[in-house]
């Protein structure tokens, strides 16, 4: 992606590992400008916490809610910009 990405960035249906590869990407290209993140990842949502905490400071967890999806329960993490 070269195009600036801003305002409210959703990134959902794929694992917690390839959110912050996505989401990395975009911080170290100085294209990420997103005020707000919203993250559904499928797995590791931990680990994509906790990798967000460490490496994009910039934003911070705003809040978290789970949504059913057939039999299974997802988080949804929504970050926000820190001012």
């Amino acid at each position: 992606i070269q195009e600036t990405v801003s305002g409210t960035a959703r990134v959902t249906g794929v694992g917690g590992l390839t959110i912050f590869e996505i989401l990395s990407t975009l911080s170290k290209n100085n294209v990420l400008n997103a005020d707000r993140l919203i993250l559904g990842p499928h797995r590791d949502d931990q680990k994509l916490l906790e990798l967000i905490k460490n490496n994009l400071p910039q934003f911070h967890l705003k809040s978290e809610f789970e949504v059913a999806e057939k039999d299974r329960l997802r988080t949804i993490f929504v970050y926000e910009r820190s001012t």
